[in-house]
């Protein structure tokens, strides 16, 4: 490996190199760091980073070990272009990082020989846990929608619709963190100018997109049984059921079959119980 390094300086770099090249500079705009500022913290120089960016010299991996560790970035990620753009401080990745000691390699080649089956691993560990967590989300709703609604338990309710808020906060947020960062990939490669590269390496823009899909129809779902779980909850009350209804401008029935789950409301009709809830709650205040 150590031959590629006088070789590969201002040489048309391999593909994957130069996607690594482009993400380093996408997470550098998405964190804000100007070139000198971002090459003062890992120790080379404005110009260093500049080559990098531009993919005339690959990112080496002494040095992206340190950017990852600074920015808790993905080494996967940053690798491969696979799954989120960062690790949130996730322990098992911490722990593949601190125990490596890279030399300066080419980024990308060196990732697949030293860390590759680890993180190979990872990946199918994350897939079984986001298994689990929809599994255990779909539970928290059905628990919500099959729980009476009552002074007694309205603590565990009050649990169940917190512990989903946290969730769908999460999800949410790391939703929109790839959006941006992929449309900072995007652009590096709008910069870059070259079409060709686009052709020759599939970045993680549709992996990104599909997972990002998967996380809103789950959301929607969660929102909207949450949103059920409130309506249930100020129906009991006498003559709410019905005053519901009217303000909907619905049959009384459609709201009994909505709460039974016989029939899911439309989106538009999710967002009018939404507001209905919400109001109710302002006026009992």
């Amino acid at each position: 490996m150590q031959s590629e390094l006088g070789s590969s300086r201002f040489k048309p770099l391999p593909a994957g190199e130069r996607e690594i090249c482009r993400r380093l500079a996408a997470i550098r705009r998405f964190e804000g760091f100007e070139q000198a500022g971002l090459g003062l913290r890992l120790g080379i120089t404005r110009n260093q980073v500049a080559n990098i960016e531009a993919a005339r010299v690959p990112l080496k991996a002494d040095v992206a070990l340190r950017f990852c560790l600074m920015l808790n970035v993905s080494p996967l990620w940053l690798a491969r272009g696979v799954g989120s753009p960062k690790y949130h401080g996730d322990s098992a990745v911490a722990g593949l990082l601190n125990k490596v000691s890279p030399g300066p390699f080419p980024f990308g080649a060196w990732f697949e020989e030293t860390l590759g089956e680890d993180f190979n691993k990872l990946v199918a560990d994350a897939r079984d846990q986001w298994v689990e967590l929809r599994g255990a989300l779909s539970a928290a709703t059905e628990r919500l929608a099959g729980l009476k609604h009552t002074a007694k338990n309205r603590a565990q309710v009050l649990r169940e619709e917190k512990a989903i808020d946290q969730l769908l906060r999460a999800m949410k947020r790391d939703m929109s963190q790839r959006r941006k960062i992929r449309e900072f990939v995007d652009a590096s490669k709008v910069d870059s100018g070259s079409s060709e590269d686009a052709k020759e390496l599939l970045t993680d823009s549709s992996e990104v997109r599909m997972s990002s899909a998967d996380m809103k129809s789950e959301m929607r779902k969660i929102t909207l049984q949450k949103v059920l779980a409130d309506v249930r909850l100020l129906v009991s009350a006498r003559g709410m059921k019905a005053r519901l209804a009217a303000d909907l401008g619905v049959p009384q029935p459609r709201v009994s079959e909505w709460l039974a789950g016989k029939y899911m409301p439309s989106g538009e009709t999710a967002l009018r119980l939404a507001r209905w809830v919400e109001l109710q709650g302002r006026k009992s205040k």
